[in-house]
């Protein structure tokens, strides 16, 4: 069935009578993303809101799935270089592991930022004369491992606090780690500083050590951070090795790291391993299904789980993907993309959408622009698609990776999450309401 009317409205329909163990478009999902409305209805009931709109009815449910008045100022295909609220600082391309899917591996040098690249780039990110909210995040990340820069790390934080509150601004830190490096002073520090520490770590100590080594050292560190009341998360990569086993990961993590309850599990970007569309599939169906039953486990323990694109609803709406962050790699380069920091990676060149110069920061206009013209607007295959205004279009950097047909592949995968997340969420309230079971409930009402 296809309610062509009111997905040109962004109202879309999404099939999920699979999930009643029914014919797939025996029940579908109406949902308003500009509208924040999503709930479940019958095809008959769909097929009048479709009339009800191509007639030119007012009726109180059709108001409200129209009502996208939060978002009037979407629509505007316009973005500016005064805009960026985020900053990731790349100090360097230096690093201690040898992680087999590293997409900066191919950048690997002794280049590291310096403080004077630093003072500018924040005197210019912190600077109350632009546009940008009030609230601004520094990211310390790689290029490399963050912490073999630290004392750049601690002066570049300590310079951020003092400018900040010198403009008025609010800043946040977060730190990307590997996590093996970590003394007492770099944990008082973060403390002190309110950082959120991401832990790149695959929980699982076979798989850790094969795919980035040094588990009980991470895993040590990961205890004393929680420890030390330290807001952080653990950031797991999922390849073929670990696809079927993010149960067991989610089971490890509550055993050994009870103190942690935020566990993200990251798709591999890995072009080599993902070269056609049946290879993609097979992944993703066995990611879907491990990730199922894994957040099942997840919230037994009190563990926020979260994938590649399960915390889709959670964005603000967007129409692209990359707008408002800002990367100073450590050749002293701006990109948008923080999975692009050395002139030895394929996207180098075309991602540079500014530099540093004579001590300020120095846009190039037409770079960004052509950068930033992606969008859900401009992307034929985005214009009735339901998860365009959750994703904004997909990440660039990966459509550029990717050919076409393994990027729709991958697409593919992130409306199925989007409609899983909108299910979940539906089961949750339905639940809290009513204290049913929602699946069997419907199911017995189709």
């Amino acid at each position: 069935m296809e309610f062509t009317t009111l997905n040109s409205n962004n109202i879309y329909t999404i099939p999920v009578g699979e999930y009643f163990d029914k014919d797939c478009e025996s029940c579908f999902i109406v949902y308003s993303p500009l509208a924040n409305i999503f709930y479940l209805s019958l095809p008959g009931d769909v097929m009048k809101l479709e009339e009800a709109i191509k007639n030119g009815q007012s009726t109180d449910l059709l108001n409200k799935l129209l009502d996208q008045s939060a978002f009037k100022d979407l629509g505007n295909n316009e973005i500016s270089t005064d805009s960026f609220c985020t900053l990731h600082l790349l100090l360097n391309e230096k690093c201690n592991f040898h992680c087999k899917y590293c997409y900066s591996a191919e950048g690997r040098s002794s280049a590291e930022l310096n403080m004077d690249q630093i003072k500018t780039t924040l005197d210019y990110f912190l600077s109350s004369d632009r546009e940008a909210v009030r609230d601004r995040t520094i990211m310390f990340m790689g290029g490399g491992e963050p912490v073999l820069s630290w004392k750049l790390l601690e002066e570049a934080t300590l310079y951020a606090e003092d400018f900040a509150k010198e403009q008025g601004v609010i800043v946040h830190f977060s730190l990307t780690t590997n996590g093996s490096i970590m003394t007492d002073k770099m944990l008082d520090f973060m403390k002190e500083h309110n950082f959120t520490v991401q832990i790149s770590f695959e929980i699982l100590p076979e798989i850790q050590n094969a795919q980035r080594g040094s588990y009980d050292a991470v895993a040590a560190n990961l205890v004393r951070l929680s420890e030390k009341g330290i807001n952080n998360y653990v950031r797991s990569t999922i390849t073929e090795l670990n696809v079927e086993r993010i149960l067991e990961m989610v089971e490890h993590c509550h055993t050994h790291f009870p103190l942690v309850k935020k566990m993200s599990c990251q798709q591999v970007v890995d072009p080599s391993y993902f070269t056609d569309k049946e290879k993609v599939d097979d992944f993703f169906n066995k990611y879907f299904a491990s990730y199922r039953t894994a957040e099942e486990k997840a919230n037994e323990y009190g563990i926020t789980l979260r994938s590649s694109s399960s915390h889709l609803l959670n964005y603000s709406k967007r129409e692209r993907f990359c707008y408002n962050l800002l990367c100073l790699t450590p050749y002293g380069t701006l990109t948008m993309c923080p999975d692009v920091s050395s002139p030895n990676e394929r996207d180098y060149d075309s991602s540079v959408i500014g530099k540093l110069e004579n001590d300020s920061v120095k846009f190039d206009q037409t770079a960004f622009a052509r950068l930033s013209n992606g969008s859900i607007h401009t992307i034929e295959k985005c214009h009735t698609c339901y998860a365009r205004w959750n994703c904004g279009s997909g990440c660039p950097s990966s459509r550029r990776v990717y050919n076409a047909e393994i990027f729709d592949a991958i697409c593919n995968h992130y409306r199925k999450m989007l409609c899983h997340s909108l299910i979940v969420s539906l089961a949750e309230k339905y639940v809290k309401a009513t204290g049913r079971d929602f699946y069997a409930d419907i199911k017995s009402k189709m």
